[in-house]
């Protein structure tokens, strides 16, 4: 069975991490529009969060490092940890062969009775790739190890090989991007209309929608996102860095 394998780009020195700084989001019944089976969160050295995505058949795992290793969503002005929301998928989209602009997944965060969303989750590869040193691999692996073991202890299901390497194919630099919609905004008054432009991440109609916000003062930087949340029917603009 293929495996896609997106790394994060870490450089330096990793630490270990434990079982109790992991948390696992389990989807038992998977469906064609909620497609992912688990979601692991993995705080694998102090302000750094990993994030792993596996698919509902097991054909697929995207592995992510958080943007500023942010690991909380509002609720208000409480922040919960990411394994206490349930996650609705938006868009996956996988195509191993043009891994800069596909292998990517948006997933909405709601409260566990399914009424209300709090944020989203953005995963995507960052602009060309990477080759991953054994150090990076050997923490990789670390994380998948354990998803791999709870989702065989849950499914009852026996995976034959959950490898990486530093040749594993696709392999390269990925980013989550973790949004609150009750976080609070500091940038977005320092830009003006004039020097953003707009991108959309996918547009399944004028109610659902994620768009990247782009500084073209900048080269088309990524600074934030507007979305549109099709279960709370409201749009959402946020940035997630200062005007230079």
């Amino acid at each position: 069975m293929k495996q896609i394998f997106i790394l994060a780009i870490c450089m330096l020195s990793f630490t270990s991490h434990s079982q109790s700084d992991t948390q696992v989001v389990f989807n038992n019944n998977p469906t064609s529009s909620d497609d992912y089976y688990d979601i692991v969160f993995s705080q694998i050295f102090e302000d750094a969060l990993l994030v792993s995505v596996t698919g509902r058949d097991l054909d697929f795992n995207l592995v992510a490092m958080s943007y500023e290793g942010t690991n909380t969503i509002l609720e208000g002005t409480n922040a919960k940890p990411l394994a206490e929301f349930d996650y609705n998928t938006q868009k996956t989209i996988r195509n191993i062969n043009n891994i800069n602009n596909n292998n990517s997944m948006v997933l909405e965060a709601r409260d566990t009775s399914g009424q209300d969303a709090y944020g989203f989750m953005y995963i995507t590869p960052n602009s060309g790739t990477v080759t991953p040193t054994q150090t990076m691999v050997n923490m990789v692996m670390d994380t998948v190890k354990h998803y791999v073991d709870s989702t065989n202890i849950a499914n009852n299901q026996t995976v034959s090989s959950h490898s990486i390497t530093t040749t594993t194919e696709g392999l390269g630099g990925a980013v989550a991007y973790i949004i609150s919609f009750d976080q609070p905004d500091p940038y977005e008054s320092g830009y003006t209309s004039a020097e953003l432009d707009y991108e959309y991440i996918y547009n399944n109609s004028a109610t659902d929608y994620l768009e990247k916000i782009l500084d073209t003062d900048r080269n088309d930087e990524l600074v934030g996102f507007r979305y549109y949340s099709n279960l709370n029917n409201e749009e959402y603009t946020i940035f997630i860095k200062a005007n230079n």
